[in-house]
C-alpha cells in the first residue's frame, strides 16, 4: 500500500517531470488504471473478477513467472502491486458495475434521463467505447422523442432503435422529386430545427463519435453513429463511417448494409443524383442474406410506394406484416400502403409469468417491503447519482429496483434461456420485438422479454407502462 501511495504521489507531482523516475510512475498508474478497467468489463460481462485476484490467487503473479525476463522492471507495477489495487478497488468496481448496469435497464425502459445520468457517473471512472454508446444512445432517444411529439407524421417515418444494436426502420423523406406526399414541409423543418431536437441528435452524434474513436473496429458504435448522423441529415458523414465495416467478401451485419443504403437514398436525393433502384437492389440483398431482418422490409415498402410502384409496396408491407403484426410500423404500413384501418392492440403478458411472491411495479409498502426482506438470500444496497436516489433489492432469481424508498420501478426476474418459440407459446405474441447484439427483446405492454443468448439466461423485466 505504500509502494501504491507513492506512484499515485510521483505521478501527480508537476515538480517531477524533468525526472526520468516521473515518466516510470505515469506509466505505472496507466496500467493500474488499466487493469481496473478490464476488471470493471470483465463483471461487466458477467464473470467473476475475484477469479484473477483475491486473498489467495494472484494471476499477475502466475502470469509474470511465465515471461522468460530477467532484471529490474522500472516501467510495470510488480504482480503485488497491481494485485493490491484491484483488491483495493473492487467494491467500488462493484459500485460501478451496478450502475452500469441500472443504465441499461433505464435505457430499456425508456427512462433515457435516467439512463443518462448512470451513464455520465461511470464514465468519470470508465471512459470506455461502451459507455459512450449507451450514453450517445439515450440521447439519440431524447432526440426522436423529441421529434416524434413535435410532428407524428414524421414520428412514423422512423423508428426508435434498440439500446445497443440501432435496426432503424428509416423511410425516405421524399424518394422522388416532385411527388407530393400530403406532408407539411414547413412544419417537418421546424421539428428538425427545434432547438432541443438539435441539442440532443448533436449530443448523440457526439457522444457516439467518441466511443468509435475509442475503438474504430466498435461496429456497434458505428450503426448507431450511422442513424445520429442520418437524422442530423448528414448523409455523406454517414455513408463514410459505414463503408469501412462494408467491406466485400466479408460477412456484412445487416443494419450496417440498412442504413448504408438509406444514407445513400438520401444523399441522391438531397443531390438529384438517382440511384433509387441501386438502393432497392441492396435492401432485396440483405433479405436474400437475412430474411427475417425487419427494415429491409419495412424500407422497401415505403420508398416502393414513394416511387410510386404500388404493388411492389403492397408485397413488402404484407411481408414485414408476417413478422411483425403489432408495432406502430405495422399499424403504419396498413393504414398508408395497405389502405385499412388500423385498430389499436396491445398485449399484456399472462398471469402465470407473475412472480408467485406476487411483487410488483408500483408503490413500497410497509407489507411489500416485509416480503421482499423476506425474500431468500436477498441483499439491500442503496446508489445516489447527483439528485437520483435507487434502492436495489437483489438475490440470483430477481432483482427489485426502487426509485427512492417508495416506488417499485422495475422487477427483474433471471429465467433459463428460452428461444422464441417457447417465449410466445407462454406469453403470446408481443406487441413487437427489438433485435439487440445479444438476441432479441420481446415487448408487452407491462414487460420486456429480453435475451442473452451469451450468458443463456432471459430476463423478465416488469415496469409500469410501455
Amino acid at each position: 500500500k505504500i509502494e501504491l501511495k507513492k506512484i499515485f504521489e510521483n505521478a501527480s507531482d508537476a515538480s517531477s517531470d524533468e525526472n526520468i523516475n516521473h515518466y516510470y510512475q505515469e506509466r505505472k498508474l496507466k496500467e493500474l488504471r488499466a487493469d481496473a478497467q478490464g476488471l470493471f468489463f470483465m463483471a461487466a460481462a458477467g464473470y467473476d473478477p475475484t477469479v484473477i485476484v483475491n486473498d489467495k490467487t494472484n494471476f499477475f503473479k502466475f502470469w509474470s513467472s511465465q515471461i522468460c525476463e530477467s532484471g529490474v522492471d522500472y516501467e510495470h507495477p510488480t504482480p503485488e502491486q497491481r494485485a493490491a489495487f484491484l483488491l483495493a478497488q473492487m467494491k467500488n468496481i462493484k459500485k460501478e458495475i451496478d450502475i452500469f448496469n441500472l443504465g441499461i435497464l433505464l435505457l430499456k425502459t425508456q427512462k433515457y434521463r435516467d439512463a443518462l445520468s448512470c451513464f455520465k457517473h461511470v464514465q468519470t471512472n470508465f471512459p470506455s467505447r461502451e459507455v459512450f454508446n449507451n450514453s450517445g444512445i439515450a440521447y439519440y432517444r431524447i432526440a426522436m422523442k423529441q421529434l416524434e411529439a413535435c410532428n407524428t407524421g414524421l414520428s412514423r417515418k422512423f423508428y426508435i432503435d434498440s439500446y445497443i444494436d440501432p435496426n432503424t426502420y428509416l423511410s425516405s423523406f421524399i424518394a422522388k422529386r416532385g411527388l407530393n406526399l400530403g406532408e407539411n414541409k414547413a412544419s417537418e423543418a421546424a421539428c428538425y430545427n427545434d432547438p432541443v431536437f438539435k441539442k440532443n441528435i448533436n449530443n448523440a452524434v457526439r457522444f457516439l463519435r467518441e466511443a468509435l474513436n475509442r475503438d474504430p473496429t466498435y461496429v456497434t458504435g458505428a450503426i448507431n453513429l450511422s442513424a445520429a448522423l442520418i437524422f442530423s441529415k448528414d448523409y455523406a458523414g454517414a455513408i463514410s463511417v459505414l463503408k469501412k465495416f462494408s467491406s466485400p467478401g466479408e460477412k456484412v451485419p445487416p443494419a450496417v448494409l440498412n442504413n448504408l443504403a438509406i444514407a445513400f437514398l438520401l444523399f441522391s436525393y438531397r443531390n438529384d443524383i438517382g440511384g433509387y433502384d441501386r438502393v432497392l437492389n441492396d435492401l432485396k440483398n440483405i433479405i436474400r442474406t437475412y430474411p427475417d431482418y425487419l427494415p429491409a422490409y419495412y424500407n422497401l415498402a415505403v420508398i416502393n410506394f414513394y416511387l410510386g410502384r404500388k404493388n411492389a409496396a403492397s408485397i413488402y408491407a404484407k411481408k414485414f406484416l408476417k413478422i411483425d403484426s403489432n408495432s406502430s410500423y405495422a399499424r403504419y404500413l396498413r393504414q398508408k400502403i395497405l389502405g385499412k384501418k388500423v385498430k389499436e392492440n396491445s398485449h399484456g403478458i399472462s398471469r402465470k409469468s407473475i412472480p408467485p411472491f406476487k411483487i410488483m411495479p408500483g408503490r413500497l409498502t410497509d407489507k411489500i417491503y416485509s416480503a421482499i426482506q423476506a425474500l431468500p438470500g436477498i441483499k439491500e444496497k442503496d446508489i445516489t447519482i447527483g439528485a437520483l436516489s435507487f434502492t436495489i433489492f437483489e438475490n440470483k432469481r430477481v432483482k427489485i429496483v426502487c426509485y427512492g424508498t417508495d416506488t417499485i420501478e422495475l422487477v427483474v426476474l433471471n429465467k433459463p434461456y428460452m428461444s422464441e418459440k417457447t417465449v410466445i407459446k407462454k406469453y403470446g405474441k408481443p406487441l413487437f420485438y427489438r433485435d439487440t447484439l445479444t438476441g432479441r427483446d420481446y415487448y408487452y405492454t407491462n414487460a420486456i422479454i429480453s435475451e442473452n443468448t451469451g450468458k443463456g439466461e432471459t430476463e423478465i423485466i416488469y415496469w409500469n407502462n410501455l
